[in-house]
């Protein structure tokens, strides 16, 4: 009698867990029972919010390991990688969709006595260690740095102006500017404080002057001016978007200043590979990210065109990574990646 009036209750415990677990489920998991999805996206934007979908997205905030989860279940249930529907009407400033030829424009004549540093796309430019390993920053653009009291930031083509962010965290008023060339193409400065006309549908010439480059104190160089900029290229045929290296899009006279550049500066790193084996601005190996891309390329947001192309896949930054390598993650929210090994010091 005893033995069965306690299997009664055992048998009522386990119908209540059931039910309680599948309540949870059910609550935990409201942000996928919803047919109107088209893609991951839109599922993690409806649990996380627009805001934090984004920061986490580009790398500016660390997602929690609840928020991981809801952002892995959608992945899961939806496709990431869902082809837009249509194109949103826009205006491309040249007509084309050619590649442009980028232009060094400077204030006057660069001085190359004056360069510190400087830093090619595709190296791994900074690491932290962590408990679970080195985390690698991939230099996404190419940047110099000099002495000199030259500040006028120069467009190097021309286009129509599709951002312009300034770091509300900061009284500088430093920021980035991205200008699309074409259909396919934009151009990002880095380090800029812009200018009050630079607006987002603005068209710009090469030569034009988009605001001021960013001086910062170095403890061994002293003042040093920085100029960087970054190079979107959206490929029709693979419907994604990358950054590219923009030396190989500079015209060849200015590719001689860029090397001269290079090799003139006092501070650079021995761990670059470069297919010559001198210094240079296209690095194929060692402390460097493009001998697992196949190529001089990294993930790009869509949001550096300004607009969807017709059928572009919005692919996300984790899928990337892990298609480069499945234990690859992104290790911090600074966008810096956790599983390489590379010797970079």
């Amino acid at each position: 009698m005893i033995f069965g009036s306690v299997l009664v209750v055992l048998v009522i415990i386990l119908i209540m867990l059931t039910i309680n677990k599948k309540r949870d489920e059910s609550a935990d998991n409201r942000y996928l029972n919803n047919s109107g999805y088209q893609s991951a996206k839109e599922c993690i934007v409806k649990a996380l919010g627009k805001e934090k979908a984004k920061a986490i997205k580009e790398g500016k905030q660390r997602a929690t390991a609840e928020e991981q989860r809801i952002i892995d279940d959608c992945n899961k249930n939806f496709n990431s990688e869902t082809p837009t529907k249509t194109e949103t009407l826009t205006t491309f400033y040249p007509d084309t969709d050619q590649a442009p030829v980028l232009d060094l424009k400077w204030d006057g004549q660069i001085d190359t006595s004056r360069v510190t540093r400087y830093t090619p796309f595709g190296i791994w430019e900074d690491w932290i260690d962590y408990p679970e390993g080195v985390a690698y920053e991939p230099a996404q653009e190419m940047q110099f740095y000099l002495n000199t009291d030259k500040d006028a930031f120069l467009a190097v083509a021309p286009g129509i102006v599709v951002s312009n962010e300034v770091d509300k965290s900061k009284t500088s008023g430093i920021g980035l500017v991205t200008v699309r060339y074409g259909k396919y193409y934009s151009v990002t400065y880095y380090h800029i404080i812009p200018d009050k006309n630079i607006k987002v549908g603005a068209k710009v010439e090469a030569g034009d002057r988009l605001g001021t480059m960013e001086k910062r104190q170095h403890q061994e160089w002293g003042e040093e001016t920085w100029w960087e900029i970054g190079l979107q290229r959206y490929n029709p045929e693979t419907k994604m978007i990358r950054t590219v290296n923009p030396y190989e899009y500079f015209n060849d006279a200015d590719k001689k200043i860029l090397d001269a550049i290079a090799n003139a500066a006092k501070e650079y790193s021995p761990f670059w590979k470069t297919a010559d084996g001198k210094r240079g601005w296209v690095v194929t190996g060692g402390c460097a990210f493009t001998q697992y891309t196949g190529g001089q390329e990294w993930w790009s947001s869509m949001d550096r065109l300004g607009y969807i192309p017709n059928g572009a896949i919005d692919q996300s930054e984790k899928d990337f990574i892990k298609s480069i390598n499945p234990n690859w993650k992104s290790g911090d929210s600074e966008g810096r990646i956790l599983g390489p090994k590379d010797k970079c010091k």
